[in-house]
């Protein structure tokens, strides 16, 4: 699984990130607004900064390394 990672974990990071950035205007075409909206905007930004971060110290080290 690690292996298949490799390059991908600042794409998906960046992806959480769009759609925590994008949901509320998505939920806004729906007249929708729950409760847990906030939660879930935080939960995916977190995710993906964590994601995105260990993706460029990732690239970094490789970096460094070659």
């Amino acid at each position: 699984m690690w292996e298949w990672l490799s390059g991908k974990k600042t794409v998906i990071g960046s992806v959480f990130l769009f759609i925590a950035l994008n949901i509320t205007t998505a939920f806004g075409w729906f007249s929708f607004d729950p409760a847990w909206l906030g939660t879930l905007i935080t939960i995916l930004t977190w995710i993906g900064n964590t994601l995105v971060g260990g993706g460029l110290a990732h690239k970094g080290a490789k970096y460094a390394n070659s």
